[in-house]
């Protein structure tokens, strides 16, 4: 039987507004497929294990995930599209942005809260972070409220926020600064702060809109990347080239 962790594999380009056609229009006729499937509400549709090839196009980080999409609205790569496949297109002679993959961790380290807190000061992180981002939207509010009640997670949704804002903030870091890092296949890696319930926006870091001076990142799921199953002890592991 496979292992579904070692056989998961997403690779990503970024490609500019005006080469997208171009390069919808090549993938389609070297892989002698009729269409390209689009991504529709979230940017993280891409992800699922069962889609072997999607474009997400720039409007997406504006429609489910507005608030959060604010961070790649004010990123250098606003208004480019995003090609994710289960393999590679190295014919699209692209500069390949990245590859995810699933792996597992036993032992997690832990950052209290006095820690994680300091993060919020960094200047990495309150010169970067975009003002939509605190700007909580009227339908978020009770989604959140009942998310914190339905997983019985002693919060307040003010908690919350900041524990999101933080874990984005430590990617923010340079590599020899970022306060949590987790031991993998011998190496200290820049991590993920919380729990899966804890966590927000995770492609943020998966696509490197985040973090993209950081090689290696290892990232916990969000809640909302529904489109992939992952237990407790299982993260994404994002290298970026």
């Amino acid at each position: 039987m496979s292992n579904p962790n070692k056989d998961y594999q997403k690779i990503f380009f970024w490609v500019n507004q005006e080469d997208i056609e171009r390069k919808l229009e090549e993938i389609k006729k070297t892989l002698k497929i009729d269409r390209i499937p689009t991504a529709r509400e979230r940017q993280c549709e891409a992800l699922s294990p069962n889609i072997k090839i999607m474009h997400i196009p720039p409007e997406v980080w504006s429609k489910s995930c507005y608030r959060q999409g604010s961070w790649y609205r004010s990123s250098t790569y606003s208004k480019k599209h995003l090609i994710v496949s289960n393999f590679d297109l190295s014919f699209l002679n692209s500069v390949k942005a990245g590859v995810i993959k699933k792996i597992k961790i036993d032992t997690y380290p832990n950052l209290p809260k006095e820690k994680w807190m300091q993060l919020l000061e960094t200047d990495s992180f309150i010169n970067r972070a975009p003002s939509e981002w605190f700007q909580l939207l009227d339908r978020e509010i009770p989604v959140f409220n009942n998310f914190i009640d339905r997983n019985r997670m002693n919060v307040s949704i003010e908690e919350l926020l900041k524990m999101h804002s933080a874990n984005h903030a430590n990617f923010l870091l340079s590599r020899g600064e970022t306060f949590l890092t987790c031991l993998y296949d011998g190496e200290n890696i820049p991590s993920s702060l919380f729990p899966q319930e804890f966590t927000c926006s995770a492609c943020l870091e998966l696509f490197g809109v985040l973090g993209n001076q950081l090689q290696k990142k290892i990232i916990k799921k969000c809640p909302g990347l529904k489109y992939v199953t992952m237990n407790e002890n299982e993260y994404f592991f994002a290298l970026l080239k």
